[in-house]
């Protein structure tokens, strides 16, 4: 999945990278002169401020946070790593991106009107 930039409300880029494809597991990072955290929420200066059980930029709902694990690049202000129970829209697209076909003809069941491969 190629990275998602977005920015804060201050102009600043918020770079968004799939770490595991397999487990949800997103970063978020960026420029950020100060930040705050509690139990099950971050706040980035000038947002985002991510929230266990929110919507995760249209790929899912956000599971966890967490800010222990530091950035490869610690010339980042700021990093957080996000547990998203992705959407079937966004699984189906990291599948496509590694190369997994996706239900073709030949998989369709004319009688049930479904695939019979898993989504």
């Amino acid at each position: 999945m190629n990275p998602i930039i977005t920015q804060s409300r201050y102009g600043d880029k918020r770079t968004i990278e799939c770490v595991d494809h397999e487990k949800g597991i997103f970063k978020i990072y960026g420029k950020a002169y100060f930040c705050r955290g509690g139990e099950g929420m971050f706040d980035f200066e000038g947002g985002p401020m991510l929230e266990v059980g929110e919507q995760f930029y249209g790929l899912g709902t956000i599971a966890g946070l967490d800010t222990t694990k530091k950035p490869e690049d610690h010339n980042l202000d700021a990093c957080v790593y996000v547990s998203v129970d992705m959407n079937k829209k966004t699984i189906r697209a990291l599948r496509l991106e590694k190369d997994i076909e996706p239900p073709t003809e030949e998989d369709y069941d004319h009688t049930t009107k479904r695939h019979t491969k898993p989504d």
